[in-house]
């Protein structure tokens, strides 16, 4: 049995105090005796005081994950003419096929089928299903995005990626781990 810890935080004038170590304390020990075998977290690596936190707690690096941010729009040429429609009912044992990489727990597609309010988007050549992308209008967070590896460099990923941006609720940026 696993915990994701999604979140934890200290109020910064409040940091280096011991209050993030008593929060893990208390947590633990109540895992333990509920059961959990292990905690999932996941840090961004600038976070340094976080990351020397977690190492004292026993947490170790079991693998690092990239994040992108991208603030504007960008120009490019696509090579094929792709369509981008909305996939209601997601394949998810399909989109699996496209991955190169396993995504976070929080966008693996056990978390991602119990989330409501993801968008979920295709891309097509002739008719066949060649990519997807996996996003939140409300934050511009991106989830999951993969083109099939026979259609990568060739603007497909960039063609949905424009869409995901065409979509977004205002003044948000595309985030994407």
């Amino acid at each position: 049995k696993t915990v994701y810890d999604a979140r934890t935080g200290v109020i910064p004038s409040f940091r280096q105090k011991g209050i993030g170590k008593a929060i893990f304390d208390f947590m633990i020990t109540d895992f333990e005796k509920n059961g959990f075998e292990q905690i999932l977290l996941e840090v961004i690596s600038h976070n340094t005081n976080a990351i020397r936190l977690y190492e004292k707690l026993g947490f170790k690096t079991i693998r690092r994950l990239i994040y992108f941010e991208q603030q504007k729009d960008f120009e490019f040429n696509p090579k094929l003419n792709f369509e981008i429609r909305e996939i209601y009912e997601p394949d998810w044992q399909l989109f699996e096929t496209f991955w190169v990489g396993k995504p976070s727990w929080q966008n693996s597609a056990t978390a991602l089928q119990q989330t409501p309010r993801k968008v979920v988007l295709g891309v097509f050549f002739d008719g066949k299903f060649i990519g997807y992308g996996i996003f939140f209008s409300r934050t511009g967070t991106i989830a999951q995005i993969s083109i099939a590896e026979d259609f990568r460099r060739t603007s497909a990923a960039s063609i949905l990626l424009r869409e995901m941006r065409k979509r977004l609720d205002t003044g948000r940026n595309l985030l994407a781990s």
